[in-house]
């Protein structure tokens, strides 16, 4: 039995993989593949189910539960330096992701309520391990089991992306380090439990993702959630102060954790991704605004919500320019100010992590 498009208690689609997988129906990776083209052309966002990396996730979810709850002093001995996206540990009060969205509206939040470990190759002295000083190896051996997984899962996203633009199945891969995801970082986010109460910062602020796509893994409802696109033109224009408040869900679609797909990815797409199909997939503004929490919740010593994010992108070197070779790209019309030129994908990093870290 297949998974609906549209359950009833949510509005971004659901993907069956084993229906991507399925060599004998063919109809089945078709409906599979206009469901994904639809879904991020109108949200940004899909739910990824039947994966195959449900264990591997839930295995690190253990690991990170034990690291989180570690003193602040253990914790920081694995922070790196003083910005975000250094790798390592980030203690609470250093990001604050909303910035990158705002920096042209006049408008800050406070820095997001949350703690982050980014586990990356790129910063091998800020994994924990036995070797840096931690007491065990087994969040590294987790982290290298599930970002194995991911970099195949990665693989098949960027030729389902290929798909449905019309070009050549492998199109993406050239742009890939040895076929695999060029960016393999995972970041480890710890929510902290605050009341949705005005001028109180949120557990992670809107934002757009950077790069490729993200996959995203929750080990508990954390108040996820996107804009609607048919409404954020008029919310930006008319009505900013409706965009920015929590107890008003009419700009704004949760992405829920719903019965029955609890180990469900969320995967959306990031600004290179946008702009590499000049807006007809979208980069959509999301944040985290958390569970409103009773007096007890927040006394609590229970860790908040951990989610898992991959992160996904082209080589560094890579340009990154408007796929007109693509019929579905050249249909959005003229080429959007300021993608006319191509942009390394490094060049966009850093300008949003510079963004992030003012």
């Amino acid at each position: 039995m297949r998974l609906p498009i549209l359950p009833e208690e949510s509005t971004i689609p659901i993907c069956d993989f084993s229906d991507w997988n399925d060599s004998n129906e063919p109809s089945s990776r078709e409906n599979f593949l206009k469901t994904w083209d639809y879904a991020f052309r109108t949200f940004g966002f899909v739910m990824l189910v039947n994966h195959g990396l449900e264990k591997k996730y839930r295995a690190l979810n253990s690991q990170l539960e034990l690291f989180f709850q570690l003193p602040l002093k253990e914790k920081m001995i694995f922070k790196i330096s003083e910005k975000y996206g250094d790798g390592g540990f980030t203690p609470r009060g250093r990001e604050n992701v909303s910035k990158t969205f705002f920096d042209t509206m006049k408008f800050s939040r406070p820095p997001d309520a949350v703690e982050s470990l980014i586990l990356s190759d790129r910063s091998a002295r800020g994994l924990p391990s036995i070797k840096n000083g931690y007491n065990n190896d087994e969040l590294l051996k987790t982290f290298r089991s599930l970002q194995s997984g991911l970099s195949e899962l990665t693989l098949s996203v960027m030729e389902m992306m290929a798909i449905c633009l019309g070009l050549q199945r492998g199109f993406f891969f050239e742009f890939y380090a040895d076929k695999k995801a060029s960016t393999r970082d995972l970041r480890a986010a710890h929510y902290f439990m605050e009341p949705l109460e005005k001028g109180r910062p949120l557990p992670y602020g809107e934002h757009t993702d950077y790069t490729g796509f993200t996959f995203l893994w929750r080990s508990t409802e954390n108040g996820l959630q996107c804009l609607d696109q048919r409404k954020t033109q008029i919310i930006l224009d008319k009505d900013f102060e409706k965009l920015m408040n929590t107890s008003s869900k009419s700009p704004w679609i949760d992405v829920p954790i719903l019965d029955g797909y609890e180990d469900a990815i969320v995967i959306n797409a990031g600004d290179l991704i946008e702009r590499w199909t000049n807006g007809y997939w979208i980069s959509n503004v999301h944040r985290v605004i958390g569970q409103n929490p009773s007096p007890a919740q927040r006394n609590s010593p229970d860790l908040g919500p951990i989610s898992i994010a991959h992160f996904t992108g082209p080589a560094g070197s890579t340009k990154v320019k408007v796929l007109t070779e693509s019929a579905k790209v050249r249909s959005t019309g003229k080429i959007k100010p300021g993608w006319e030129t191509p942009i390394t994908a490094s060049e966009h990093l850093l300008m949003k992590l510079k963004a992030s870290n003012k």
